[in-house]
């Protein structure tokens, strides 16, 4: 998904660095002012120029490189926009659409995963009182997020390497597992990690 975004950013830019560059500062600019215009008519001004200064301190080291920081930001920026009016008009369908962002944030540049079952349970407690509507949006989130893993899935059945989806995320379960961090994993295991190449089989190791 990450890859399939960055295409259509590139594609948008005219197959230019540069040019690709212009598309995703807008895009950012875009979402940055959806965002605060949620934040302005839920808390007001001050609240949504100060989350001005913040979205652009956040965006400003990543508007110069082609990495997926800046797509997964578009997303999560969108995702808040779409939680603030949920909570403001107690609506569902805000409510969903804004984890079915935040989980192709998450998709694009792998993170907070917990923050997906996290959100997931919370939707439902939030936005139904009965157990029904409270199963019901809870099936709803399982959906998307289904949904959204059969996208990538698909995607990278049809246009990835084989084995190569979430590889660099090896490297943290690694240090996770060793009670370090990815670096450590990649410093004490770099002799054979270079004796297997790229792809699967490193990953198989970490």
């Amino acid at each position: 998904m990450a890859a399939a975004t960055r295409s259509l950013v590139v594609a948008l830019g005219g197959y230019s660095y540069s040019g690709a560059l212009i598309v995703q500062t807008i895009i950012i600019g875009l979402a940055i002012g959806v965002c605060v215009g949620s934040l302005a008519r839920s808390y007001g001004l001050w609240v949504a120029l100060g989350f001005t200064g913040l979205a652009i301190g956040l965006a400003r080291p990543f508007l110069i490189t082609m990495m997926t920081e800046p797509l997964a930001l578009v997303a999560a920026l969108l995702a808040l926009a779409f939680f603030v009016e949920a909570l403001r008009l107690r609506s569902p369908a805000h409510a969903l659409l804004g984890f079915s962002l935040l989980c192709v944030g998450l998709w694009i540049r792998m993170g907070s995963m917990f923050t997906i079952p996290i959100v997931a349970a919370g939707i439902p407690l939030l936005f139904a009182d009965t157990v029904r509507g409270r199963l019901k949006l809870l099936a709803g989130a399982v959906a998307i997020l289904v949904g959204i893993f059969g996208i990538n899935f698909v995607l990278a059945e049809m246009f990835a390497s084989a084995g190569s989806i979430g590889g660099n995320f090896a490297y943290t379960i690694c240090g996770l597992a060793r009670g370090t961090d990815w670096l450590e994993c990649s410093r004490t295991f770099s002799a054979q990690l270079s004796e297997l190449g790229a792809g699967h089989a490193r990953q198989v190791l970490l």
